[in-house]
């Protein structure tokens, strides 16, 4: 399980400096957004935050993590630490409170999620998330009560950009005057799809992609990897989200570029037996398994292009990735790589989707091989 620590989140030292000294003075907005890419760690660091705020034996810089307090936090049972989040509509479903079992699970799953990792966890499949009006009324209802704990009452919004623009509008007025020792925190990844009304009422604090040297750190900590070439590759892939790495390490070690590179041999030379053979062993390595492994797909095109444009001087690859890249990147060109993404990306929306992923990658291996052509 996740501690909520300061010292557990990853990076971002000034960040935290600067959270830390705001409690110290007593500087605590009630308002405020934590804006960040997928995977640079805003949420790991609105829980550490409230965990800091609640402790009761803090220090100057960290909570205790052994109080009562750290400890309710540490276990997502803090009386006073309320979520919401997007959630999908369902026969008895209205409001974030009941999917909380799920989203604990997330959470102590790791704090770096996403939402399509969230989406496979409540089997959204291809239904919309959203933050419904109904959510707003509740935790309107929620914030208006007296304080379990006696001290700040917490409500994280996990990507706002979900809100109903109803439930935006009946969040204004708390967001700009909420009730006594109440703290709003907005944990979002993409400004631009939230409402000018709900940005102008909080305290923007900008979290940046992790450092690359971070993630390293971090995989060695948390997730064990000692391999410096396992490393590299997962660092690469990861561009600064943590969790792209992480998923990568949950699976098991199954050799994604040596499946890449001998795909891309069979729809080159459009081995059409070789290629069913193929697609007959990916299909037994499960559907989340097979969404990364397209994912990593992705991230090999485009490094490919990137190495076209840069000579090789600015790309993400690995040493056995970029000695296979130095032959194939001519292949991936202008004239393919927007087709070749779109493919790619429609095989995993129907992997996702529970499509029988033998025909998926069957059929994605022939398109691939015409675009290879061009």
């Amino acid at each position: 399980m996740p501690s909520m620590l300061f010292s557990e989140v990853i990076g971002h030292e000034a960040l935290k400096q600067r959270l830390i000294q705001g409690v110290n003075d007593s500087r605590i907005s009630h308002a405020q957004l934590f804006l960040g890419n997928e995977g640079s760690g805003n949420l790991a660091l609105a829980l550490a935050y409230c965990q800091f705020i609640s402790c009761q034996h803090r220090t100057q810089t960290d909570s205790c993590g052994s109080c009562p307090s750290c400890k309710k936090h540490t276990q997502l049972q803090f009386a006073d630490l309320h979520f919401s989040f997007p959630i999908i509509k369902r026969s008895g479903s209205s409001v974030s409170d009941e999917f909380l079992t799920s989203w604990r699970s997330a959470i102590k799953t790791t704090p770096y999620i996403d939402s399509t990792f969230w989406r496979d966890k409540i089997d959204a499949e291809n239904k919309q998330l959203i933050i419904p009006v109904k959510e707003a009324s509740n935790i309107v209802k929620k914030l208006s009560l007296k304080a379990y704990e006696g001290g700040y009452k917490f409500m994280i919004i996990w990507l706002p950009e979900y809100l109903h623009t109803s439930a935006s509008n009946k969040l204004l007025k708390i967001l700009e005057e909420p009730p006594q020792k109440t703290i709003f925190i907005l944990v979002a990844n993409h400004q631009d799809n939230m409402l000018s009304t709900i940005l102008s009422r909080v305290q923007l604090l900008k979290i940046p992609r992790l450092a690359d040297t971070d993630v390293r750190s971090a995989l060695v900590a948390k997730a064990g990897v000692t391999s410096n070439d396992k490393l590299d590759t997962l660092v690469q892939l990861a561009d600064g989200n943590y969790f792209n790495a992480w998923k990568q390490v949950q699976a098991a070690d199954l050799g994604y570029f040596d499946s890449f590179a001998t795909w891309m041999r069979f729809c080159y030379s459009r081995d059409m037996a070789g290629l069913l053979g193929w697609s007959n062993q990916m299909h037994t390595i499960g559907r989340e398994n097979l969404k990364q492994f397209l994912e990593y797909s992705l991230h090999m095109f485009r490094q490919c292009l990137v190495r076209n444009y840069t000579g090789g001087q600015i790309t993400r690859l690995a040493k056995t990735e970029e000695a296979f890249a130095e032959k194939f990147a001519r292949f991936i060109n202008e004239r393919n790589i927007e087709e070749l993404s779109a493919q790619v990306e429609e095989a995993h929306r129907d992997i996702g989707r529970n499509g029988y992923a033998k025909l998926v990658m069957y059929d994605l291996s022939i398109a691939i091989g015409k675009l290879l052509k061009k």
